[in-house]
């Protein structure tokens, strides 16, 4: 074993997980349509500021080092109408749909998302989701979700009870495929393209920090498959 690696059973990180799990919905959050509390944390420093404070109780060096999100001059009305022109209308400037990056059929990508989604009881085949499930604020709420079940089954665990650790394994082995299979595939892509579409700094510099997250991310769970996490 690496210095640099830290056995799976003796890591005690509720922490760690409980951080990557906000951050993944803060990141959801930030993709979503914009309301005002969302702007006005924006705006007044406060969700960069929570970034960098989730970033320092990460498992792996902070990811972020922006220190600013707001274009010189911007109003909020203008990231509201950013946000509808870009990624709301018919003629999307960057589409925040996976299937938009994807060399699958969009029918194949659906059910290999849906089979994610169903293995861990969110069954949406009967309607109950509100976006298309390839949409990027709906698959970062999904890696939310896998983290704070790693959190809760992290907070359980009891040295006796090989159950939890199993779990805990088998969450981070999902986390690790969704990401190479699907988000960690097409977020540079998306990036990218967004760095085409006229006023787009606001959005592009969110981009690049979900990126850099995921790059993070799939780094920390590479050695998952064989028990193994890595942290730097």
């Amino acid at each position: 074993m690496k210095n640099n690696e830290k056995p799976f059973s003796n890591i005690s990180d509720v922490g760690h997980a409980e951080a990557r799990s906000q951050l993944y919905q803060y990141f959801a959050a930030a993709f979503s349509d914009p309301g005002d509390d969302f702007l006005n944390s924006v705006f007044n420093g406060e969700y960069l500021e929570s970034l960098h404070q989730l970033g320092d109780q990460l498992p792996y060096p902070s990811p972020f080092e922006t220190t600013t999100l707001v274009p010189q001059g911007a109003q909020k009305q203008d990231i509201k109408v950013f946000y509808a022109s870009c990624f709301e209308a018919g003629n999307q400037g960057a589409s925040l749909r996976e299937s938009a990056y994807s060399t699958l059929t969009e029918k194949v990508l659906m059910e290999e998302v849906f089979r994610f989604y169903q293995y861990f009881g969110l069954d949406f085949s009967k309607g109950g989701l509100r976006e298309l499930p390839d949409i990027l604020p709906v698959e970062l709420e999904f890696l939310h979700y896998l983290t704070y079940l790693e959190a809760k089954s992290l907070e359980a665990q009891l040295p006796e009870e090989p159950v939890e650790k199993n779990n805990i394994a088998a969450l981070r082995l999902a986390q690790r495929d969704f990401l190479t299979e699907h988000l960690g595939v097409w977020i540079q892509p998306f990036m990218l393209k967004l760095e085409s579409v006229p006023d787009s700094r606001f959005y592009t510099d969110l981009s690049a920090l979900l990126y850099h997250f995921i790059q993070g991310e799939k780094r920390f769970l590479s050695g998952a498959a064989d028990g193994i996490i890595a942290t730097t």
